[in-house]
């Protein structure tokens, strides 16, 4: 723009912003002006507020209940423990496949003396323990343990634990069963 210009462009707004002016004669609302809220203020608020809160929920009557029992299961609870006096260790519930009258005592339902792992304890107490192998379908139950193995059992005297993985396994007590005979069941009935 040119600078011959620029004063009759400031004269003609000067004098629109002067009529549109006498055009409204409503003064201009007067701005109020808030204090900013200090901390205590802010402190003040927030514990009306929790005060309200709390009449709130005294007001309401509690009847919850819960959706779910949750049963606390420990894992002692749900295991066989095995003692030699100064050690004790745990196996699955069901790993324990033999035990002759003479080691009944050996299975405790309270520890006492120090916990160590399965096979420390095995090592430590091999005279009275024996372990036998077993596949996943006969802890499942889908395929017996040989009757031989199980008359074996007695003979021995030891405690005779199942083990999968060199680690002890609950076995299902359909696989301890002797096998139905489907001859002699046709010619019982």
């Amino acid at each position: 723009m040119k600078p011959s210009l620029i004063i009759p462009c400031l004269a003609f707004c000067l004098i629109t912003l002067n009529a549109v002016a006498e055009d409204n004669p409503t003064p201009a609302a007067p701005t109020n002006i808030v204090k900013r809220p200090t901390h205590k203020d802010l402190v003040k608020v927030q514990q009306e507020q929790e005060k309200e809160k709390h009449k709130r929920n005294a007001s309401r009557p509690v009847t919850k209940k819960p959706i779910v029992t949750i049963k606390k299961r420990s894992i002692i609870g749900s295991s066989t423990l095995l003692s030699s006096g100064v050690h004790w260790t745990l196996v699955p519930r069901g790993a324990v496949v033999y035990v002759p009258d003479h080691l009944k005592g050996k299975i405790v339902a309270k520890p006492s003396g120090t916990l160590i792992s399965w096979k420390k304890f095995l090592h430590k107490n091999y005279g009275w323990l024996h372990i036998h192998p077993v596949k996943m379908t006969q802890a499942q139950g889908k395929e017996k343990i040989s009757q031989k193995s199980i008359k074996a059992y007695k003979s021995m005297g030891k405690i005779v634990v199942a083990t999968c993985a060199q680690g002890p396994i609950s076995v299902a007590p359909d696989s301890l069963k002797p096998p139905v005979d489907e001859k002699a069941e046709a010619k019982k009935k």
